[in-house]
């Protein structure tokens, strides 16, 4: 089910990613709700297409999900977004130890963090205070 967020729903995920992440939704962008849990940014002209007799997996690019830590940006929802807050900067030896998917031993706030390495965003991790559990999706992983 696709439900396209308008008005009240999409100013409460506008202010909850500003909130979590200092992040603002492109006002050009619409924002969809996929399966509750999903969001994903498409343009206006790609709602125009019967997306229902299509069945589609999903319509645009996915940018964020639910969770119960909170919301959860994924690596394009971080380069699309480019969050603020809560933005953790490695090194290069810590940067490629997270796109191989290990977790690291960083301090950092509780809850969901943004990596960064060199201007390049690596997507999402969770902190747990004194290390950041790796999110990083394993089909994305450098073996």
């Amino acid at each position: 089910m696709i439900k396209v967020l308008k008005g009240r729903e999409r100013r409460v995920l506008e202010q909850r990613l500003k909130a979590q992440y200092s992040a603002k939704i492109p006002e050009n962008l619409e924002v969809v709700l996929q399966s509750k849990k999903e969001f994903r940014l498409t343009t206006r002209e790609a709602l125009q297409v019967d997306i229902e007799s299509l069945n589609p997996q999903g319509v645009g690019l996915k940018i964020a999900k639910e969770t119960k830590h909170g919301i959860m940006l994924s690596i394009e929802g971080a380069q699309l977004l480019k969050p603020e807050a809560k933005i953790i900067n490695l090194s290069l030896d810590q940067a490629y130890s997270w796109v191989r998917g290990r977790n690291l031993d960083i301090k950092a706030p509780e809850g969901y963090v943004i990596l960064k390495y060199d201007g390049y965003y690596l997507g999402c991790g969770l902190s747990r205070g004194e290390h950041i559990k790796n999110l990083y999706p394993k089909h994305r992983r450098i073996v």
